[in-house]
């Protein structure tokens, strides 16, 4: 009786949603105005789930909650930025992408050597972001954490910020959906980039799918299918790559 109980309890799990967790944050993740979960990370999920074969669920939170349940089990999944703390908290499957970190300021403001010249300034940035050393362990600067990237590029043109930390990626999308040239910004400062893995939540109580996900990964690398997400060709991409990289 104790086996066919502990069976059923084993079948319950496995027949469950696999529960990926999504930063919230524009344009890795959030709604459409149909109310729908949408992103690149959102179009990563649906190919993985087609790859794997497994009904998912997706679910958005702020990156800071996305870490938490990641680290508690409450979440299985979730593609988080690379360090020691997310390998604490999950396994790497394998890396989605390279994300290049500038720092940007108003049209007309000239370059920097580096991140000492900013000292006593006001620098924004995405709440729960991780931008590497030269700006997370920066005790000079004073940093104003903000909910999305269209308010950070508002405040800076309106001379509320005097720079703003943000990813290449990040940076196309929100000046798109505000009808934005790059000529509106400038580019101050490339810091060194930094880099996204799929993770495998440690205390998920699915762990014999860590290996379905990274076949599933790798499969759709090796046939091409990874890249156009995030490196999409669209109209208009050639005249941010002054800003915000080559993509």
């Amino acid at each position: 009786m104790l086996l066919l109980i502990a069976g059923l309890g084993t079948g319950s799990v496995a027949s469950e949603p696999v529960q990926i967790v999504t930063s919230m944050v524009a344009p890795w993740g959030y709604r459409s105005a149909t109310g729908r979960p949408d992103g690149l990370l959102v179009k990563l999920a649906d190919l993985l789930a087609r790859e794997a074969g497994l009904p998912y669920q997706q679910n958005l939170r702020p990156y800071p909650r996305v870490l938490q349940e990641i680290s508690a089990g409450r979440a299985d999944m979730a593609v988080l930025f690379d360090s020691p703390e997310s390998e604490k908290i999950a396994e790497p499957l394998g890396k989605v992408l390279e994300i290049s970190i500038v720092v940007i300021g108003p049209a007309g403001t000239p370059a920097l050597e580096d991140m000492g010249q900013l000292s006593g300034q006001r620098a924004g940035y995405i709440r729960g972001s991780k931008y590497g050393s030269a700006f997370d362990d920066n005790r000079t600067l004073i940093k104003i954490p903000l909910n999305t990237p269209e308010q950070g590029l508002a405040m800076l043109l309106q001379g509320r910020l005097d720079v703003m930390v943000i990813s290449d990626h990040t940076l196309r999308f929100a000046l798109q959906k505000m009808g934005l040239t790059a000529e509106r910004v400038s580019l101050r400062l490339r810091l060194a980039g930094t880099s996204a893995s799929l993770y495998f939540s440690r205390l998920s109580p699915r762990q014999d799918l860590r290996s379905t996900y990274r076949r599933a990964l790798a499969q759709l690398r090796e046939r091409g299918l990874i890249a156009p997400i995030f490196n999409p060709a669209e109209p208009g991409s050639a005249e941010l790559r002054s800003v915000s990289g080559s993509y």
